[in-house]
């Protein structure tokens, strides 16, 4: 169940970390 959890919460967490990096490279573009 632990792996489970450990396994869902890199499914959520990549995806966010992903758009967060990317947001902040169009505002770095953008800005820069």
């Amino acid at each position: 169940m632990r792996d489970f959890f450990s396994n869902l919460l890199y499914v959520l967490f990549l995806p966010l970390a992903v758009m967060i990096l990317g947001a902040i490279g169009v505002v770095w573009l953008v800005s820069g």
